[in-house]
């Protein structure tokens, strides 16, 4: 057999192949170019076409539309909600205001020196205990407790009499002759008692002290507010709460005939609670320096 024959067959028969392949090639490669450059054209116009005929609803927004219009739709949702809480807060002002301007409510007079408290005496629990610890009054008398409210008031015999002997706050007061009769109650009622029910105890207390001393003007005090913390910590002790138990003690002391007076703006911070710094340790108790606040505004508010 002639190897040499044989090689010559197969590099002419691969010579062949590849001649063919390249010829292929030749004319592939501009039908490709072809096809490529038409789906290139044809695939906007599609589109276009596509869009076209589509409800403008439902056209594709791109991207950097939808998320201006996002936010100035969140804009406009904080400014309803600002306006909406400026609104409420107006309300709530206007509200106090329309209540602090009860004919029970004293106004801001002159200011009187510590004589006019001679004759006066203190009825509470123990934020009016602390008028006694802190000396701010010390010519006025001060039946206070801690703990009381407006329901233990008459049955809690924890006051001492000129005796030296546990009474209750009612039977030591019937000891003196007093012309001014002080009563702050409630700091430890609000937070449990019901409305109703504090009222009910507050009106017959302060009916009992009327029929004792008739010719003694009576103050009763608003209930302190606490600080944020205190509230925040637990929701029953919220100043809005004893704001509400407050509009409410004003229109008992205008049933009544006695006198109210505004205590918790003497103490109260811009927002209507108690400084943080008034009160470090429990949030209610407060310090000297706003004890004096307190005295200052009953210096100022009295009934001649």
């Amino acid at each position: 057999m002639n190897f040499n024959k044989l090689k010559i067959r197969k590099t002419d028969k691969i010579f062949k192949i590849n001649r063919s392949q390249r010829k292929r090639r030749k004319y592939l490669l501009p039908v490709l170019t072809m096809i490529g450059l038409s789906a290139v054209i044809a695939v906007p116009i599609a589109l276009f076409w596509q869009d076209a005929d589509e409800p403008m609803e439902k056209q594709t927004v791109p991207q950097y539309i939808l998320d201006r219009q996002n936010q100035q739709d969140n804009q406009s949702e904080n400014n309803t909600s600002s306006e909406e809480s400026s609104e409420n807060t107006s309300d709530t002002q206007n509200s106090q205001e329309d209540m602090l301007s009860s004919s029970a409510v004293v106004p801001k007079g002159e200011w009187v020196d510590s004589s006019y408290f001679d004759d006066a005496v203190f009825i509470g629990d123990s934020l009016s205990v602390g008028i006694k610890t802190y000396e701010l009054m010390p010519n006025a008398t001060v039946l206070a407790v801690e703990g009381l409210n407006p329901q233990t008031i008459m049955t809690s015999t924890a006051v001492e009499n000129k005796s030296g002997e546990k009474v209750k706050v009612i039977d030591a007061l019937k000891e003196y002759n007093p012309k001014k009769i002080y009563i702050m109650l409630g700091s430890n009622g609000f937070f449990w008692m019901d409305k109703d029910t504090f009222m009910k105890y507050y009106a017959e207390f302060i009916n009992e002290v009327k029929a004792q001393h008739p010719d003694a003007i009576i103050y009763i005090q608003s209930i302190m507010p606490v600080t944020k913390e205190k509230e925040e910590s637990d929701p029953r002790f919220a100043n809005s709460i004893i704001n509400e138990f407050n509009a409410d003690i004003i229109k008992m002391c205008e049933e009544l005939g006695v006198y109210y007076l505004d205590c918790a703006s003497a103490v109260a911070g811009e927002d209507g609670a108690l400084p943080e710094e008034a009160s470090p340790s429990d949030g209610m108790h407060f310090t000297a320096t706003y004890y004096r606040n307190w005295m200052d505004y009953l210096r100022e508010h009295t009934v001649q």
